[in-house]
Formats: structure tokens, C-alpha cells, sequence
């Protein structure tokens, strides 16, 4: 990308398993383009390390980074020292986005100057029809740095 994008995804992931490709699909299914994916994978051992690099040889916009465990906020903090994006978020691996949510978040945040902004509810049926909340908290935030130059 010669631009910078306007949004960075950040997803730490250790040993995703099967839920990683449905999350991928829905990532790369987003109406919103202008952005970047960051996998940050924490030591995986499941094969989850290598199935993201397969992705990230097929789309230029996503990037890997390997690192060994470390947890979740490290894993995080990888990832934000590569972002390019105006703004950041950070799903988990085994997440599943409706394909216009970034779009509208973005473009709330972008309408009103908004250095946040949050979705968390989203109902699914289980295995039997039931329905289920289940609690998504995603948030999108703006990226600031605080670095020396």
C-alpha cells in the first residue's frame, strides 16, 4: 500500500483452530477497503501461524508477525507498533463481522470527529435454533503515537 489505511485491524491469535478461516473470510469480506490486517501470532501450535501466512502470500493488505507466547496484550502491542491505520481495532481470532461493520463505524467516527467508537451485541441461534447474545465487544479507536522523533 502507498497510502496509508484508515483503519488498522490488529488479531492476536494463539492456536485459533478452525475458526480462523471463517474469521478471515469475514474480514476480507469488509465493504471498508481502506485498511490493513495485522495477525500477530502468539507462539501458535495448531498450524493457525501458517494458515495466516498462506493468506497473507494472497492479499498485500495483511501481515503476520511471529512472535513466541507471550499473551494477549503483548501480541497487541506488536501489532501496534507496525499499524499504519488513522484508526485501530482489535477482534479476536475466532470473531465473526458482519461485512459493513467497519464501514459503519469508520463512518460514524468519521462524521463526527469521534476518537471512538463500539459495537457489542449480536444475537445467533445455537446448534438446536435457540437464540443466543452474545456479548461482541469491538471497539474502533483512533490511533495516536506518542513517540520521540
Amino acid at each position: 500500500m502507498s497510502t496509508s489505511p484508515l483503519l488498522s485491524i490488529i488479531t492476536p491469535m494463539y492456536n485459533a483452530g478452525s475458526m480462523f478461516d471463517e474469521f478471515m473470510q469475514s474480514l476480507l469480506a469488509q465493504t471498508l477497503t481502506a485498511l490493513e490486517i495485522i495477525i500477530v501470532d502468539d507462539g501458535s501450535t495448531d498450524g493457525s501461524g501458517e494458515r495466516a501466512d498462506q493468506f497473507a502470500q494472497h492479499y498485500s493488505h495483511i501481515r503476520v508477525i511471529h512472535q513466541e507466547n507471550g499473551g494477549v496484550s503483548r501480541a497487541r502491542n506488536s501489532g501496534l507498533a507496525i499499524a499504519r491505520g488513522k484508526y485501530v481495532t482489535f477482534p479476536d481470532a475466532d470473531d465473526t463481522l458482519q461485512p459493513d461493520m467497519y464501514q459503519t463505524l469508520v463512518t460514524l467516527a468519521e462524521a463526527d470527529d469521534l476518537d471512538a467508537t463500539r459495537t457489542h451485541l449480536r444475537m445467533l441461534r445455537n446448534a438446536r435454533g435457540i437464540k443466543q447474545w452474545y456479548q461482541l465487544l469491538l471497539w474502533l479507536a483512533r490511533l495516536y503515537r506518542w513517540r520521540a522523533k
